[in-house]
């Protein structure tokens, strides 16, 4: 059964999902005039795409190496949605092994959205203009080291919490004077198929 933190984690996990998989829309997408889904044009003339493209270009680069910009921030950004759905996978799914994984995963997340903000940071602070765009990525970057904390503690907390249930259900069967207070602290500590 989950309790109230893993599903805490889990959410946070599955909105962090949500803004990388839309920022690495919007990076590809966005400079092409927007994505049409069912008549529906989705980042259409953005103000925070077109604002940094056009101060990239102003400084004198080609729109082919714009191009390969965005694609560049569009590959970190999608390295960082595929890195986060393993971490998210590992922990709902896994077990403590797994769960631990899950932690350092979305740590790798987050440096992946940081190489895509300092991707941003370089040329936006040669145009003289950084503005949301940057802003977004690093507001992600700062999600998902918080999820990567909460992953952490949340394994910490729970195996904190199991040693503690092993050792008070020793300590009970000893007092009480059973002498199979050491196969119960055994059979606790055994792993379950």
């Amino acid at each position: 059964m989950m309790n109230i933190s893993r599903l805490n984690a889990a959410v946070t996990s599955l909105v962090l999902l949500i803004v990388m998989t839309m920022l690495a829309l919007l990076s590809v997408n966005g400079p092409r005039g927007g994505l049409e889904i069912g008549g529906l044009v989705l980042f259409a003339d953005s103000q925070v795409i077109g604002d940094f493209a056009a101060a990239v270009s102003s400084m004198g680069l080609s729109d082919r190496f714009v191009v390969w910009f965005f694609a560049a921030v569009a590959a970190f950004d999608m390295a960082a949605a595929g890195t986060l759905v393993f971490a998210s996978l590992f922990w709902l799914m896994g077990g403590e092994e797994e769960r631990e994984e899950a932690g350092r995963l979305a740590e790798g997340a987050s440096l992946l959205c940081l190489l895509s903000a300092a991707t941003i940071l370089l040329p936006g602070i040669a145009a003289g203009i950084i503005g949301g765009y940057a802003f977004v990525h690093l507001f992600a970057v700062v999600g998902l080291r918080y999820l990567s904390r909460m992953f952490e503690q949340v394994v910490a907390f729970e195996a904190e919490f199991t040693e503690d249930t092993a050792r008070m259900r020793a300590e009970a069967a000893a007092s009480a004077g059973f002498p199979t207070a050491e196969l119960i602290d055994l059979a606790e500590r055994r792993p379950r198929a």
